[in-house]
């Protein structure tokens, strides 16, 4: 397998007015897998940024602000823009061509990589300070629908006496197989996963949460606290030389 490397992989998208490129680091990758219809296509994320004015002397941070994150393929995006009140939340989709005036995907891969297949090869390539990838791969079998997420593993626990491990790492671009959508881009949120074993995992789903709001309404914010187990494939790999 060519592994992402990551942090050598960016999105790139250049508007006219006022005229700005942004280079911006992916975080995650998942490849959508229709078989019924026969299609398929890779989404990123991006790492998020904070919400700005551009290019002026004066105070840059927008006031209120915002984590600026999005998914992007080579035809389409979902731009999220999240605050810390939920009703503020904006989540904007369309196609590169009506919005960008260019968008460009740098897409980097390891030289080499050693599938990490055992309890074993994880723990001690864990604790060689090996670079470690790692695939999960999601179905629907009604639907016909296969997901295949991409992300480096950030936090990696393990028990040397015990060779055992645990993956805790994101975030990851989470496909919603069961969303209403015209765009395929529409169907991913963020989220964080969690395992232990090769063929489940848990997922932390960002959505609308509630904060309280005494005797009114409830208030909402948008929080990691949609958790999801699934059968699932985990595939890990490690970079001996990265």
């Amino acid at each position: 397998m060519k592994a992402i490397d990551f942090t050598r992989s960016f999105m790139t998208f250049s508007v006219r007015k006022p005229t700005n490129s942004a280079r911006i680091q992916l975080d995650a990758s998942c490849e959508w897998i229709d078989e019924k219809r026969g299609e398929r296509d890779t989404f990123y994320l991006i790492t998020p940024c904070k919400s700005e004015t551009m290019y002026k002397a004066g105070k840059l941070f927008q006031e209120p602000n915002y984590d600026f994150c999005g998914v992007w393929s080579e035809r389409e995006y979902l731009i999220m823009r999240t605050h810390a009140a939920h009703e503020r939340d904006n989540r904007e989709v369309g196609l590169n061509r009506d919005r960008f005036a260019e968008v460009k995907l740098d897409i980097r891969h390891f030289a080499t990589t050693e599938p990490l297949a055992s309890e074993k090869a994880i723990v001690e390539a864990t604790l060689r300070g090996d670079l470690i990838t790692a695939v999960t791969e999601i179905r629907d079998e009604k639907r016909g629908v296969r997901a295949v997420m991409e992300y480096p593993i950030k936090t990696m626990n393990v028990d040397p006496k015990a060779m055992r491990f645990q993956v805790d790492t994101g975030p990851v671009a989470w496909p919603d197989f069961e969303a209403d959508a015209d765009q395929t881009v529409a169907r991913f949120h963020r989220a964080f996963t969690v395992y232990n074993t090769f063929d489940k995992a848990e997922f932390v789903i960002e959505k609308p949460t509630p904060i309280g709001g005494g005797e009114g309404a409830p208030h909402y914010t948008a929080h990691y606290s949609d958790i999801r187990e699934v059968a699932a494939q985990n595939r890990l790999y490690g970079v001996s030389n990265g």
